[in-house]
């Protein structure tokens, strides 16, 4: 086959390789190696995590933040329902307030008038009690004058003597010098004279020698002890008797007397309604 020319067939051409757009997010930028480090490996997967996913509510996605926060109670709601609730309170406890005191002032004001109308009785016959008293120390001193009279008339000499209980110097001085009407025959000391309202034609007879509770005043008449001061006296009940002690005046204490000068000084004694005793002298 010499001299014949050998033009070997053509060698087929490759077909051209298909052309791809690489990818950006696998396309991994060469990071500069230190010269001790290694080599990065690039797997040739791009990876990202992957976000959470944010739970619904009503439809709306609420992001995470958000979804772990409590829910806000409505402000404007609360307010409402607490000034509510709070001025219902008031106003049962102000009805409370004035149910309590309407009932409590009543039964005061019940308790209250009894008590003043118990205190203003009380006050009342206190006030007569002092003013019948009065009236007892009026006719104390009204005796004790018709005593300085009838000493005037008799050369000084009182009508009770050396401190015996005569009576019939009594009867006498009574019915001269203090009730005309009085008649005491019988009448043993420290008893009630008598009063014979017959005797007189006045309707006020008996009247002036009785005591205000109607009661006809009495004598008795004791002697006093000698050189004595603040002596009590024995009597300390009310018996409507004008308590005569002769040789004798009022001493500084109530219900006392001290030692006198004689037979013509006398101290009368009278216990008042209510246990007071009162005393006048001549001296």
């Amino acid at each position: 086959m010499e001299g014949q020319g050998f033009n070997p067939a053509p060698a087929p051409t490759p077909a051209p390789e298909p052309t791809t757009t690489p990818d950006p997010a696998s396309t991994v930028e060469p990071v500069p190696q230190d010269s001790f480090a290694e080599p990065a490996t690039n797997t040739g997967a791009s990876w990202q995590p992957q976000q959470a996913t944010a739970p619904q509510v009503g439809g709306m996605n609420i992001p995470p933040a958000m979804a772990q926060m409590p829910a806000e109670a409505p402000k404007k709601k609360t307010g409402l329902i607490v000034g509510i609730a709070v001025a219902a309170v008031v106003i049962i406890g102000l009805v409370v307030a004035i149910i309590v005191m309407a009932m409590n002032n009543g039964g005061s004001n019940g308790s209250d008038s009894g008590e003043k109308k118990g205190e203003s009785m009380s006050k009342e016959e206190e006030l007569k009690m002092q003013q019948r008293n009065i009236q007892r120390e009026d006719d104390i001193d009204r005796f004790l004058t018709a005593v300085n009279d009838y000493q005037t008339n008799n050369s000084g000499r009182t009508p009770f003597g050396d401190g015996t209980y005569d009576k019939a110097t009594v009867a006498q001085f009574a019915r001269r010098y203090i009730e005309s009407d009085l008649d005491i025959d019988g009448v043993e000391e420290g008893k009630s004279l008598r009063c014979d309202p017959s005797k007189s034609s006045s309707k006020y007879a008996c009247d002036q020698f009785s005591d205000p509770d109607g009661t006809l005043y009495g004598f008795t008449v004791d002697l006093a002890e000698s050189d004595a001061e603040g002596v009590p006296i024995a009597y300390k009940n009310m018996d409507h008797i004008v308590h005569v002690y002769v040789n004798a005046s009022c001493g500084n204490e109530e219900g006392t007397y001290d030692s006198g000068t004689g037979n013509r000084q006398i101290a009368m004694f009278y216990v008042e309604e209510g246990g007071k005793i009162f005393c006048e002298d001549n001296h």
